[in-house]
């Protein structure tokens, strides 16, 4: 996990390495762009007359291709764009390893404190609920664990040293960011409170009506004796009326 924390948070100067070598590359056709053509122009005058004798200009070639440009400065992409590759691979592999790892002590260690609990527990907890957990529940925290880890630091990395380099290069317009990065701080977090909110509401309205369908599903011929599938169809459709 480590080696993939620090793989992740290593893509970002790899990030901010792509836009220096960015920039070289567009100083340096600007550069080929202005130097292509230099021009001089001399005049000569007689020491005894204020008219021009003669007048030319004098044009010194000396264009560069772009295509040399360009090809000077796409070895640095090359390089940059393998690193990048070989650290994003090291610190997805690096966490999907330790959540696969994470969830299965998990679900052991669940499933045995299910198993030591008293037959008095089971009244309380429907069958269909623990299968949730086991399962469900558990694939959604190896989700949240194994690709959501790097690329959240990754992203970090990346924003913290595209800063860093633009307040290098230009800190002016780089203040001119910061000051609306609070708001968006302030919008990131609502999202996240909103989201936590209606994963928990998810999370146990599918627990409930796993346990609902197991119930009915086990008990088909009393609910069907009794005509009671339309009142099992509201009971697990209000469960989902979020």
């Amino acid at each position: 996990m480590i080696i993939g924390i620090i793989a992740a948070s290593a893509t970002g100067v790899a990030y901010a390495a792509m836009f220096y070598f960015n920039r070289q590359l567009l100083d340096n056709l600007v550069f080929t762009s202005n130097n292509s053509m230099k021009m001089t122009d001399t005049n000569q005058y007689p020491a005894d007359s204020n008219e021009c004798q003669s007048t030319y200009s004098s044009y010194e070639h000396n264009i560069i291709s772009p295509y040399n440009v360009i090809q000077s400065m796409s070895k640095n992409y090359i390089i940059i764009g393998c690193i990048s590759i070989f650290l994003y691979w090291v610190a997805w592999a690096s966490w999907m390893i330790a959540a696969e790892r994470q969830i299965r002590r998990i679900r052991y260690k669940l499933f045995r404190n299910i198993l030591s609990q008293g037959i008095g527990w089971f009244d309380v907890h429907s069958i269909g609920e623990l299968n949730n957990h086991l399962n469900d529940d558990l694939d959604k925290v190896k989700n949240g664990i194994n690709e959501k880890v790097p690329g959240f630091v990754s992203l970090v990395s990346r924003s913290i040293c595209v800063l860093i380099y633009g307040l290098i290069i230009g800190w002016k317009l780089s203040l001119v960011f910061l000051s609306v990065l609070p708001l968006i701080i302030l919008v990131y977090k609502i999202t996240i409170i909103i989201i936590v909110k209606y994963s928990i509401k998810e999370i146990e309205a599918y627990s409930l009506a796993s346990s609902i369908a197991e119930e009915t599903l086990g008990n088909i011929q009393a609910v069907t004796s009794f005509h009671g599938q339309e009142k099992e169809e509201e009971r697990f459709v209000l469960l989902f009326d979020l």
